[in-house]
Protein backbone atom coordinates (compact mmCIF):
# COMPACT_ATOMS: atom_id res chain seq x y z
CA UNK A 1 0.00 0.00 0.00
CA UNK A 2 3.01 2.29 0.40
CA UNK A 3 3.69 4.99 2.97
CA UNK A 4 1.10 7.52 1.79
CA UNK A 5 -2.32 7.44 3.46
CA UNK A 6 -5.14 6.00 1.34
CA UNK A 7 -8.89 5.85 1.86
CA UNK A 8 -10.54 2.50 2.58
CA UNK A 9 -14.03 1.36 3.46
CA UNK A 10 -14.55 -1.33 6.09
CA UNK A 11 -17.87 -3.17 6.37
CA UNK A 12 -19.66 -2.90 9.69
CA UNK A 13 -18.90 -6.51 10.60
CA UNK A 14 -15.18 -5.89 10.13
CA UNK A 15 -14.77 -8.84 7.77
CA UNK A 16 -14.32 -6.98 4.49
CA UNK A 17 -12.59 -3.85 3.38
CA UNK A 18 -12.14 -2.10 0.08
CA UNK A 19 -9.39 0.32 -0.90
CA UNK A 20 -10.87 3.33 -2.69
CA UNK A 21 -7.80 5.41 -3.60
CA UNK A 22 -4.57 4.27 -5.28
CA UNK A 23 -2.19 7.22 -5.39
CA UNK A 24 1.36 8.28 -4.64
CA UNK A 25 -0.02 11.17 -2.63
CA UNK A 26 -1.75 11.42 0.74
CA UNK A 27 -5.54 11.04 0.71
CA UNK A 28 -7.31 11.76 3.98
CA UNK A 29 -10.22 13.48 5.79
CA UNK A 30 -12.99 11.45 4.07
CA UNK A 31 -16.61 12.42 4.73
CA UNK A 32 -19.72 10.58 3.53
CA UNK A 33 -22.49 12.39 1.70
CA UNK A 34 -26.02 12.07 3.10
CA UNK A 35 -27.27 8.74 1.82
CA UNK A 36 -23.73 7.36 1.48
CA UNK A 37 -23.42 7.52 -2.30
CA UNK A 38 -20.40 9.84 -2.47
CA UNK A 39 -17.30 10.70 -0.46
CA UNK A 40 -15.47 14.01 -0.27
CA UNK A 41 -11.82 13.91 0.80
CA UNK A 42 -8.56 15.86 0.80
CA UNK A 43 -5.65 14.92 -1.47
CA UNK A 44 -2.24 16.37 -0.62
CA UNK A 45 0.65 16.95 -3.00
CA UNK A 46 -0.60 15.64 -6.34
CA UNK A 47 1.29 17.20 -9.26
CA UNK A 48 3.08 19.61 -6.99
CA UNK A 49 -0.21 20.94 -5.64
CA UNK A 50 -1.18 21.62 -2.07
CA UNK A 51 -4.32 20.34 -0.34
CA UNK A 52 -7.23 19.86 -2.75
CA UNK A 53 -10.79 18.64 -2.32
CA UNK A 54 -11.99 15.67 -4.37
CA UNK A 55 -15.33 13.89 -4.64
CA UNK A 56 -15.76 10.26 -5.67
CA UNK A 57 -18.48 7.66 -5.68
CA UNK A 58 -18.72 5.32 -2.72
CA UNK A 59 -16.92 2.59 -4.70
CA UNK A 60 -13.96 4.88 -5.48
CA UNK A 61 -14.92 5.57 -9.09
CA UNK A 62 -15.46 8.93 -10.84
CA UNK A 63 -12.85 10.72 -8.77
CA UNK A 64 -13.00 14.44 -9.52
CA UNK A 65 -11.28 17.52 -8.13
CA UNK A 66 -13.74 20.16 -6.98
CA UNK A 67 -11.58 23.04 -8.15
CA UNK A 68 -12.03 25.20 -5.06
CA UNK A 69 -8.88 27.09 -6.14
CA UNK A 70 -7.47 27.69 -2.66
CA UNK A 71 -5.11 24.62 -2.78
CA UNK A 72 -4.97 24.46 1.02
CA UNK A 73 -8.30 22.83 1.86
CA UNK A 74 -9.13 20.68 4.87
CA UNK A 75 -11.95 19.43 7.14
CA UNK A 76 -14.69 18.90 4.49
CA UNK A 77 -18.26 18.32 5.70
CA UNK A 78 -21.46 17.72 3.69
CA UNK A 79 -24.56 19.74 4.43
CA UNK A 80 -27.47 17.59 5.63
CA UNK A 81 -29.34 18.12 2.33
CA UNK A 82 -26.23 17.16 0.31
CA UNK A 83 -26.23 20.41 -1.69
CA UNK A 84 -23.10 22.00 -0.22
CA UNK A 85 -19.72 21.02 1.15
CA UNK A 86 -18.28 23.11 3.96
CA UNK A 87 -14.50 23.26 4.33
CA UNK A 88 -11.65 25.25 5.86
CA UNK A 89 -8.78 26.81 3.94
CA UNK A 90 -5.47 27.22 5.79
CA UNK A 91 -3.35 29.17 3.28
CA UNK A 92 -0.41 31.28 4.45
CA UNK A 93 -0.72 30.13 8.07
CA UNK A 94 -3.60 32.54 8.62
CA UNK A 95 -6.72 31.75 10.62
CA UNK A 96 -8.56 29.10 8.60
CA UNK A 97 -11.18 30.67 6.35
CA UNK A 98 -14.45 28.83 5.88
CA UNK A 99 -16.01 28.21 2.47
CA UNK A 100 -18.91 26.33 0.94
CA UNK A 101 -18.98 24.79 -2.53
CA UNK A 102 -21.44 22.63 -4.45
CA UNK A 103 -20.51 18.95 -4.98
CA UNK A 104 -20.11 19.63 -8.71
CA UNK A 105 -17.50 22.31 -8.03
CA UNK A 106 -19.70 25.34 -8.69
CA UNK A 107 -20.80 28.12 -6.35
CA UNK A 108 -17.64 28.59 -4.29
CA UNK A 109 -18.48 31.03 -1.50
CA UNK A 110 -16.31 32.41 1.27
CA UNK A 111 -18.16 32.80 4.57
CA UNK A 112 -17.51 35.86 6.77
CA UNK A 113 -16.10 33.71 9.57
CA UNK A 114 -12.87 31.84 10.33
CA UNK A 115 -12.31 28.57 12.15
CA UNK A 116 -11.35 24.89 11.94
CA UNK A 117 -13.13 21.52 12.14
CA UNK A 118 -16.46 23.00 10.96
CA UNK A 119 -19.61 20.91 11.39
CA UNK A 120 -23.20 21.37 10.17
CA UNK A 121 -26.05 21.07 12.62
CA UNK A 122 -28.40 18.18 11.69
CA UNK A 123 -31.01 20.69 10.52
CA UNK A 124 -28.42 22.55 8.42
CA UNK A 125 -29.27 25.90 10.01
CA UNK A 126 -26.14 26.41 12.13
CA UNK A 127 -22.42 25.73 11.90
CA UNK A 128 -20.13 24.86 14.81
CA UNK A 129 -16.36 25.31 14.63
CA UNK A 130 -13.25 26.14 16.63
CA UNK A 131 -11.30 29.37 16.47
CA UNK A 132 -8.03 29.09 18.36
CA UNK A 133 -9.29 27.43 21.58
CA UNK A 134 -12.92 28.58 21.54
CA UNK A 135 -16.06 26.82 20.31
CA UNK A 136 -18.37 29.04 18.26
CA UNK A 137 -21.54 28.70 16.23
CA UNK A 138 -23.00 30.77 13.38
CA UNK A 139 -25.85 30.62 10.93
CA UNK A 140 -25.19 28.59 7.78
CA UNK A 141 -24.39 31.82 5.90
CA UNK A 142 -21.87 32.88 8.57
CA UNK A 143 -24.10 35.47 10.25
CA UNK A 144 -24.98 35.73 13.96
CA UNK A 145 -21.74 34.26 15.27
CA UNK A 146 -21.84 33.27 18.94
CA UNK A 147 -19.25 32.10 21.46
CA UNK A 148 -20.38 28.84 23.04
CA UNK A 149 -17.47 28.02 25.35
CA UNK A 150 -13.69 28.60 25.65
CA UNK A 151 -10.80 26.15 26.21
CA UNK A 152 -11.70 23.62 23.53
CA UNK A 153 -8.98 21.41 22.00
CA UNK A 154 -10.97 19.17 19.63
CA UNK A 155 -14.42 18.93 18.10
CA UNK A 156 -17.21 19.95 17.68
CA UNK A 157 -19.82 17.23 17.08
CA UNK A 158 -23.56 17.93 17.08
CA UNK A 159 -26.13 15.73 18.80
CA UNK A 160 -28.68 14.13 16.42
CA UNK A 161 -31.40 16.56 17.53
CA UNK A 162 -29.10 19.57 17.12
CA UNK A 163 -29.59 20.74 20.70
CA UNK A 164 -26.18 19.81 22.14
CA UNK A 165 -22.55 19.86 21.02
CA UNK A 166 -19.77 17.51 22.11
CA UNK A 167 -16.15 18.64 22.29
CA UNK A 168 -12.80 17.78 23.87
CA UNK A 169 -11.00 19.84 26.49
CA UNK A 170 -7.45 19.30 27.73
CA UNK A 171 -7.03 19.78 31.46
CA UNK A 172 -4.96 18.70 34.45
CA UNK A 173 -5.76 15.19 35.61
CA UNK A 174 -5.63 13.66 39.08
CA UNK A 175 -4.00 10.63 37.46
CA UNK A 176 -1.06 12.38 35.82
CA UNK A 177 1.18 15.44 35.94
CA UNK A 178 0.33 15.95 32.27
CA UNK A 179 -2.83 17.41 30.76
CA UNK A 180 -5.38 14.84 29.63
CA UNK A 181 -8.26 15.22 27.21
CA UNK A 182 -11.87 14.70 28.24
CA UNK A 183 -15.16 14.83 26.39
CA UNK A 184 -17.73 17.45 27.34
CA UNK A 185 -21.24 18.19 26.14
CA UNK A 186 -22.91 21.59 26.14
CA UNK A 187 -26.23 23.02 24.99
CA UNK A 188 -26.06 24.91 21.70
CA UNK A 189 -26.73 28.19 23.54
CA UNK A 190 -23.71 27.68 25.81
CA UNK A 191 -25.59 26.53 28.92
CA UNK A 192 -25.54 23.19 30.72
CA UNK A 193 -21.90 22.27 30.16
CA UNK A 194 -20.97 18.89 31.67
CA UNK A 195 -18.04 16.50 31.51
CA UNK A 196 -18.69 12.88 30.61
CA UNK A 197 -17.30 10.68 33.36
CA UNK A 198 -15.23 7.59 32.70
CA UNK A 199 -13.68 5.67 35.64
CA UNK A 200 -10.25 5.53 34.00
CA UNK A 201 -7.20 7.72 33.64
CA UNK A 202 -7.10 7.51 29.86
CA UNK A 203 -7.57 10.65 27.79
CA UNK A 204 -10.57 10.98 25.47
CA UNK A 205 -10.70 12.34 21.92
CA UNK A 206 -12.73 12.57 18.70
CA UNK A 207 -16.29 12.81 20.03
CA UNK A 208 -19.08 11.63 17.75
CA UNK A 209 -22.81 11.12 18.20
CA UNK A 210 -24.75 8.12 16.97
CA UNK A 211 -28.46 7.47 16.65
CA UNK A 212 -29.63 4.51 18.71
Amino acid sequence: MGSDPEILVVWADGRRRSRLTHNRVADLDPAWSPGGRRIVFVSIGGGGRGRDLYVMRADGSHRRRLGARTTCETDPAWSPDGRKILFASVCDNLSPRLYTIAPNGSGLRRLPITGSEPAWSPQGDRLAYRRHSSLLTANADGSEERLVTPNVSEGPAWSPDGQQIAFVRSEQSDCSVYDESHIYIINRDGTGESRLFYPTCWGDSSPDWRRF
